[in-house]
């Protein structure tokens, strides 16, 4: 999506990627930037973390093929650059085209039945036990929902005429259902979105997921993957299609603007030292996904990574915030960040996730897997300068 209103531009694009990381999310975004003739920051760009999908991050990559290289590749350079050109040949097409006016936004809403479910599911005793994607022990799998997000947001895009022509889709659970069957797949989000397309097919769908860090539909799955993703995925298309009928009284829309914040979040210390995390990058035995934790880890010892930036965008269009934020923050993030307008905010994590998992502080004291130092770069400490720098761009 490319809005431009005066002498204002900006790039607005979800990504059917697990993540992008660091210096891969950065090429993308200067690719998708300078095909707009504006600067990268003037640039959103989210993946919807899909499990089945590529996971590019180029600098751990080639940290693993330097020391393991009989391992299969695990970044494929030609294939990058060629998504990265494509691109950018299509903001460049949208440019040259005589483009829609927008004339109207409406938002619609509705809630995702027995989807989401809080992976942290809490003890009388403080402490966390793990409600995984697919949950085989049934007294964690039966605990409550917990705290949940359930609705799914749309604002949707009218042109001069009353038609509508862009629906920007928000929903916060980790997609997948039906992962690891050994074959590239949109998972929940592909079958709703082909389910939708089939009934609207002059609306673009744009589909982002909210903080889902601890968000999975692990209450309500079963070891049954390729069931899953039918039965999810037309849950989800229902929240899809009851969030767009609901979004019926456009409003209109005068310009946008756009709100930039980014700090420096400190690092946790790394437990291995560079021999250790070498030795395992090295390691036959080591699966590849060992071997990316590990490489992440090495990569930040050689480069002297102590800080990394947190980057928030806010864009105000219309009747409706859309708030854009990096990696994999716990659903925390977005009631705080919902609780801070007056105007309904739609938030969209998985921006450069180089962080991995983000937790609130007393996650850090209840347990779990969001805080395994494998899986998260940060350590207690940072919930407060996040929503400090959340809370900066609502001021504006």
């Amino acid at each position: 999506m490319v809005l431009s209103s005066g002498r204002q531009r900006c790039v607005v694009a979800a990504i059917d990627y697990c993540y992008l990381c660091g210096k891969s999310q950065r090429r993308f975004e200067e690719a998708l930037g300078s095909a707009a003739n504006i600067p990268a920051s003037r640039v959103a760009l989210q993946s919807n973390h899909t499990h089945d999908v590529p996971l590019i991050d180029e600098e751990a990559h080639a940290v693993i093929q330097e020391l393991s290289p009989q391992s299969p590749p695990v970044h494929d350079e030609a294939y990058f650059s060629r998504v990265l050109a494509d691109a950018a040949n299509a903001v460049r097409t949208a440019l040259t085209g005589p483009g829609t006016t927008l004339a109207g936004l409406a938002l619609g809403e509705h809630a995702v039945e027995q989807f989401a479910s809080n992976r942290r599911v809490i003890d009388a005793q403080g402490k966390c036990h793990v409600r995984w994607s697919v949950t085989r022990d049934a007294a964690v799998r039966d605990q409550p929902e917990g705290r949940i997000d359930p609705m799914l947001r749309q604002a949707v895009m009218f042109d001069p005429a009353g038609k509508p022509f862009l629906a920007a889709m928000f929903y916060t659970s980790h997609p997948q259902v039906s992962d690891g069957r050994r074959r590239v797949s949109g998972d929940t989000i592909g079958l709703a979105l082909d389910l939708f397309q089939a009934h609207e097919p002059n609306v673009f769908p744009l589909y982002f997921t909210g903080c889902a860090g601890d968000i999975t539909a692990g209450k309500y799955t079963t070891p049954d993957r390729v069931r899953n993703r039918h039965v999810f995925g037309v849950r989800l298309y229902d929240g899809v299609r009851g969030a767009f009928a609901k979004a019926a009284t456009p409003q209109p829309v005068d310009g946008f603007t756009w709100h930039e914040q980014i700090i420096q979040l400190p690092l946790a210390l790394i437990p291995q030292s560079a021999a250790d995390l070498e030795a395992a990058v090295r390691g036959p035995e080591m699966a590849v996904g060992g071997k990316y934790l590990a490489a992440m880890k090495l990569d930040r010892i050689r480069r002297g990574i102590h800080t990394y930036p947190f980057r928030v965008v806010r864009l105000a269009l219309g009747p409706v915030d859309m708030l854009f934020l990096p990696s994999e923050l716990l659903i925390e993030y977005q009631f705080f960040a919902r609780s801070l307008s007056p105007r309904p905010v739609l938030v969209s994590a998985y921006g450069d996730s180089f962080l991995k998992y983000i937790a609130y502080d007393a996650a850090f004291d209840e347990g779990g897997y969001e805080i395994e130092p494998g899986w998260t770069e940060i350590t207690k400490g940072v919930e407060g300068p996040i929503k400090d720098a959340i809370k900066s761009v609502f001021k504006a």
